[in-house]
């Protein structure tokens, strides 16, 4: 007897009933093997026909590993029994949530609908049809990721049937052409897809209200679509998706880049997603990265549309449920003043434009908002929850000007420019250059283990900041800095001349170069042998910053080659506080020094320059 606890091709234990239907049995089971749980969907065959038919779609859907795609791990034939074994994800279906919630906001609908469209696309280029594409067949997780299911599946499965004519399927979203007989094709999947998002915000078939199947088969030949009346901006969508023709319907990629421009994603900001991250970490972005240096090259200038970019990489995350029209609880919209600006730069929030529930299509997103400079904000991705973390995604503003070579290429996205640098398996970046001379940098570096696409992570990060910049200026901090904050601080001022003068062999320096907010300062010799930078920072801990020293009565740490050869790092801590999560985080003055000498005399030269900074601190 198939129930709990029995065991599938002698690894797959089932653990519960998930779903039933027309397309079998569904279970959550647990994989005895890598101790991992699956999804098992078992469906009864009359004759080795169609067990080769239902092997065929599994196969077809197993070649598929795409983030909005449910992913077909492997087939099982057990005698007349049939198992297809999935990637278990925990979710609704569309279906079950227009049951528990009603009508969707379109803007939510908007957000399922063009990550649908985009699994379709890839599909379709792949020569594949899925030929089910209805509301229980697309997946909703808490992180708002939808993935598309059963490709090909349900048709290999289908007991139910709208008896007529051998027509098969769900009559609420079959396409004119298919209800006439006609094979589903990649246009009749566009149809599908946009009928399942009409009835979730129209609370309604396109076909209407009709007692039986056959009164829907009937109106879907006849091509019959009732106006949309709740859709608001996904109304042109829908509309070009619902096209009785299907000659003059968009292809799935089309439907994506429509669906993204008439619904942009929610300006939701989290200030903590998920448990806070453990153990200690002792990154640093590098203060010059390699790409940035050289002379401005002849970088190729397109000039593209907002929808192009944000289309192609928005998705998004939880949302709010609700037929209010605020932009849902929580909500923050861009600031007044200029579109594509940074109004008051020490109010402007980083992480306002990197939300974790957008990059959670790439993994466990978790927003970490009180590591490194004040500039900056993290989002830390692990392949699940509590898992090892294989990705940082950083955002930073910046006050200097960024010169490319010619290997950079470069988009005008409304009002803003994103130059895009090359990538590899370690990191990826992308320079934001907005209407106002400030800059942003977006990047995602490899913490370890197997990373996925770093530079679709950044486009993705890129595509959501683009889109709220395009709308107004950076959104505000909720709350300023404290008053005991070095971030009240001007890090220009915390070296003079005398203490710059103090600096053996160095005849002169030049005039200190401020950055973003005043919360960097650069220093540069007249002779070009040396430089200085003094940064406010955070950091959960010092202790494995280099050896221990007390400069200034703190508790400090040098660290000799940190910033790489030739350099030398002093950290000196200014005050402990408690963050919003209740850890400890340390606010420090980083001061780098960078020259061609000893490693003993450059580190000479950080402890003293750390001293004259250490005596303008105020008491933590």
């Amino acid at each position: 007897m198939i129930g709990e606890g029995y065991v599938v091709d002698g690894r797959y234990r089932l653990l519960e009933r998930i779903g039933a239907g027309g397309m079998g049995v569904v279970w959550r089971a647990l994989d005895t093997l890598l101790e991992r749980e699956v999804a098992l969907k078992c469906a009864r065959v009359t004759d080795e026909r169609d067990a080769r038919r239902l092997r065929r779609e599994a196969r077809n859907a197993a070649r598929f590993h795409h983030a909005n795609i449910v992913g077909v791990l492997t087939f099982v034939a057990e005698g007349t029994v049939c198992w297809i074994v999935m990637e278990y994800l925990p979710s609704r279906s569309l279906k079950q949530l227009m049951t528990e919630r009603g009508r969707l906001r379109p803007e939510v609908a908007g957000a399922i609908g063009c990550q649908i469209a985009e699994a379709l696309a890839v599909s379709h280029r792949a020569g594949v049809v899925h030929g089910d594409v209805t509301p229980e067949n697309i997946l909703v997780t808490a992180d708002g990721v939808a993935k598309l299911t059963d490709f090909g599946i349900s048709r290999a499965m289908w007991t139910e049937t709208t008896q007529s004519g051998g027509v098969r399927g769900k009559p609420r979203y079959l396409p004119p052409e298919v209800a006439r007989g006609k094979s589903p094709d990649h246009k009749a999947d566009v149809f599908s897809l946009g009928a399942s998002l009409y009835a979730a915000v129209e609370g309604r078939s396109p076909y209407g209200d009709a007692e039986h199947a056959l009164a829907y088969l009937s109106r879907a030949a006849a091509g019959r679509i009732e106006p949309a009346r709740r859709c608001g901006p996904l109304g042109g969508p829908l509309a070009a998706m619902l096209m009785a023709d299907p000659r003059r319907r968009p292809s799935a990629a089309k439907a994506r880049l429509a669906l993204t421009e008439a619904t942009p994603p929610p300006l939701h900001v989290l200030s903590r997603m998920g448990e806070r991250r453990s153990g200690l970490r002792s990154r640093l972005r590098p203060a010059v990265p390699w790409w940035r240096g050289g002379p401005r090259g002849a970088a190729a200038t397109g000039t593209v549309t907002a929808l192009a970019l944000i289309a192609a990489v928005a998705v998004l995350g939880p949302w709010d449920w609700g037929d209010d029209d605020d932009g849902g609880a929580g909500a923050k919209a861009p600031a007044p003043g200029p579109t594509a600006a940074l109004v008051d730069a020490p109010r402007a929030d980083p992480c306002a434009l990197l939300d974790p529930r957008v990059l959670a299509r790439h993994g466990h997103a978790e927003l970490d908002d009180d590591y490194g400079e004040f500039d900056r904000c993290d989002v830390l991705i692990s392949e699940d929850r509590g898992g090892e973390e294989i990705v940082d995604v950083q955002l930073n503003f910046s006050g200097d000007r960024a010169e490319f070579g010619s290997g950079v290429r470069t988009e005008q996205i409304g009002r803003v420019a994103v130059s895009a640098m090359p990538g590899d398996a370690e990191g990826c970046e992308r320079n934001l250059r907005l209407a106002d001379g400030h800059e942003i940098w977006i990047s995602a570096e490899r913490l370890g283990g197997s990373a996925p696409d770093l530079c679709a992570i950044v486009r993705t990060a890129t595509g959501h900041a683009v889109s709220i910049l395009n709308r107004g200026a950076a959104p505000q901090r909720q709350a300023p800095f404290t008053k005991e904050s070095l971030a009240r601080l001007d890090a220009c001022g915390m070296l003079d001349a005398a203490a710059l003068g103090s600096v053996k062999g160095i005849a002169g320096w030049r005039p200190p170069d401020r950055d973003f907010a005043g919360w960097k300062c650069d220093w540069r010799s007249t002779g070009d042998d040396m430089e200085v930078s003094v940064t406010f920072s955070r950091d959960n801990t010092l202790a494995d910053n280099g050896r221990p020293v007390v400069i200034g009565g703190r508790r400090a740490r040098v660290a000799p080659e940190d910033h790489g050869d030739d350099t030398c790092v002093v950290r000196t801590p200014h005050r402990d506080y408690a963050n919003s999560s209740g850890d400890t985080t340390v606010e420090l003055v980083l001061l780098a020094v960078w020259g061609e000498r000893s490693p003993n005399e450059l580190c000479a030269a950080a402890e003293a320059l750390s001293r004259a900074a250490a005596a303008k601190l105020p008491k933590a």
